[in-house]
Parts: C-alpha cells; structure tokens; sequence
C-alpha cells in the first residue's frame, strides 16, 4: 500500500505471508510507486479481466485433475479450498463446497 499525506512524505508498507514492513525511503517509495503504476497501466479493465477468466476457465479441461484439500482449509465448514498440482501449466483452485469439476 503506499500511502500520501499532505505536508508529509509518502509511506508504503509492504506485506509478505510471514511479515508486515513499513518504509519511508524515497528510492524504495520510487521504485514501488513505478512497479505498480506500470501494472495498472497494463491490466485490463474489471470487466475484461472477468470476461477473460471466463473465456479461459470454459476451455480448461479438468477431467483430469487430481483435486486435494488445501492444509489451509478449516475442518468446521469454514473456508475450504481444494487444489489441483497435476495439470501442465497450471494450478487450479476451486472451492469444496462449490465443486464445478
């Protein structure tokens, strides 16, 4: 997140899975602020990005994939989310209590 305020300097903070950083130096700000310019500028708008996703996910083939539930996923009925490893390419996620595949 980078962050402005007026009459200051800005601030980012940055998050891993493990850890929270927060930095004021103005080249590390620079480079960030540059990085995510630069992806936004090249995402495609919400809509397209859905329609595509969409466009994708109909021609995907999972029949064969070999789904595992995520060591992440709650044994209450929470949050369950399986995964597939063995496709070329790619990794796909699904939600176990909406399984399409």
């Amino acid at each position: 997140m980078i962050a402005s305020f007026d009459g200051a300097g800005d601030i980012v903070y940055l998050e891993t899975a493990a850890s929270g950083q927060v930095t004021e130096t103005p080249s590390v700000i620079a480079e960030i602020t540059l990085t995510y310019d630069t992806l936004r500028s090249e995402a495609l708008p919400r809509t397209a990005s859905r329609e595509l996703i969409m466009k994708v996910l109909i021609k995907m083939d999972l029949t064969d994939a070999e789904w595992r539930k995520s060591r992440y996923s709650g044994s209450n009925g929470g949050n369950c989310v399986e995964v597939a490893g063995n496709l070329p390419g790619v990794v796909a996620v699904r939600d176990s209590k909406a399984r399409r595949a």
